[in-house]
């Protein structure tokens, strides 16, 4: 099995590569990603670097996608995105350009390679605000911002390969935590991270009944692995919603953090709550229903764990 992996230096991009490289079926990856000096370090934690053709390009550019076609590619996994609402309202253009452009082009290469499957990574902003915050893939997308209005866009036209002969699968992830390759430290638990370890309060906006709905990176990593791998056929053809299945507060996750200091030996941190008028608590939170009873899996990565594993790295990393 020969895949493309778009979006190979990014977080879920490079910790997916390295969990199908596991498999034995897989004979080769090419992976596309812009960034040579991560190239270096995705293919340094490779066991087996036979298997791993790194391609450098930008997909919005045509030349990029130059040669694909002599990969005899199997299957796709497009990961690449402009991502994020801050940088994608501040530059339209290039999420119009990534998110719909590069999709649609990639799509053109999915059926001139007559590959046999396409996987999509969407994401939970194509909901907006909705009635109810536990949101199914029954529920009417409603973007409310250029990040997850151009998603949606790569959603549409990822959806019309039903008319053709090559299976494809939509996932929506919410959000994604945990120790691995490319991770960010910029993020929520990532501050919660970094904070605990210098002894400072954890900086909590508003008053912290907000709602989270986190995936770890394992988790996500093994439900695309069951699909690549897996004999469920009746699964293509659809979207589904990928998440923690619960979904703790901010202060359940303040909690957490200085349960499991304490077990490793630090200090408890304290909390400190600032006033922020954008605290409002409207993310969608996903009903991930669908997509256990037809992968047959769920997370098994308890939050507990994951904050675990980020204060031992940190700890070290210090």
């Amino acid at each position: 099995m020969r895949i493309l992996i778009t979006g190979a230096t990014g977080y879920v991009g490079g910790n997916l590569v390295l969990k199908l490289l596991k498999n034995s079926s897989v004979e080769e990856i090419i992976a596309l990603g812009r960034k040579g000096e991560k190239a270096s370090i995705l293919e340094s934690e490779v066991k087996n670097p036979s298997k791993l053709d790194f391609v450098l390009g930008d997909l919005t550019k045509s030349g990029s996608l130059v040669g694909l076609g002599t990969k005899k590619i199997d299957q796709i996994i497009h990961l690449a995105a402009a991502r994020g609402p801050s940088f994608c309202s501040e530059n339209p253009k290039a999420a119009v350009d990534v998110n719909i452009g590069a999709t649609y082009k990639l799509l053109d290469v999915a059926r001139q390679e007559n590959v046999s499957s396409f996987i999509y990574m969407s994401t939970r902003s194509i909901y907006g605000n909705q009635e109810t915050r536990i949101v199914s893939e029954q529920a009417t997308p409603s973007p409310n911002d250029i990040y997850g209005l151009t998603k949606y866009g790569g959603e549409v036209l990822t959806s019309n390969l039903k008319n053709e002969s090559i299976g494809y699968i939509i996932l929506r992830p919410s959000r994604v935590y945990g120790l691995g390759i490319f991770m960010r430290r910029d993020n929520l638990l990532g501050r919660f991270t970094e904070q605990s370890i210098n002894g400072d309060s954890l900086t909590i906006y508003g008053d912290g009944e907000q709602l989270v709905d986190l995936i770890h990176i394992k988790d996500l990593c093994r439900f695309i692995a069951k699909i690549v791998f897996g004999t469920h056929n009746e699964c293509w053809g659809h979207v589904y919603n990928i998440g923690g299945g619960k979904f703790p507060s901010i202060n359940d996750l303040a909690s957490t953090f200085k349960k499991v200091c304490k077990r490793l030996g630090l200090p408890g941190p304290g909390r400190k709550h600032v006033e922020n008028a954008n605290t409002r608590n409207c993310s969608p939170l996903l009903d991930i229903t669908k997509a256990k009873n037809a992968l047959n899996c769920e997370p098994s990565v308890p939050l507990h764990q994951g904050v675990r594993e980020l204060l031992k790295f940190a700890r070290k990393d210090n």
